[in-house]
C-alpha cells in the first residue's frame, strides 16, 4: 500500500509563485526541487501548447495560475 505524503514533513518547502517569478524566459524548464528522486520542474509557457507525453518518463503536471483557451 503505498502511504501518502505528508506536506506538513517536508524539510525544504518552496513557492511556486516565488520560483516562477525568478524565470524570465518562456519554453526553458527549471529544476527547482526533488522529491523521491523525480525533478519538480517548472516552465513558463506563452502561446499554444501541444500536449505531449514521453514514453520514458513518469510526469506530472499542474498548470498554476493560467489562462489556457
Amino acid at each position: 500500500m503505498r502511504r501518502a505524503l505528508s506536506l506538513h514533513k517536508m524539510k525544504n518547502k518552496i513557492s511556486l509563485t516565488q520560483k516562477l517569478a525568478m524565470v524570465l524566459d518562456h519554453w526553458a524548464p527549471r529544476t527547482v526541487a526533488t522529491l523521491n528522486d523525480y525533478d519538480i520542474m517548472i516552465v513558463k509557457f506563452l502561446g499554444q501548447y501541444a500536449w505531449h507525453t514521453h514514453a520514458d518518463t513518469t510526469n506530472f503536471s499542474l498548470f498554476y495560475r493560467v489562462n489556457l483557451k
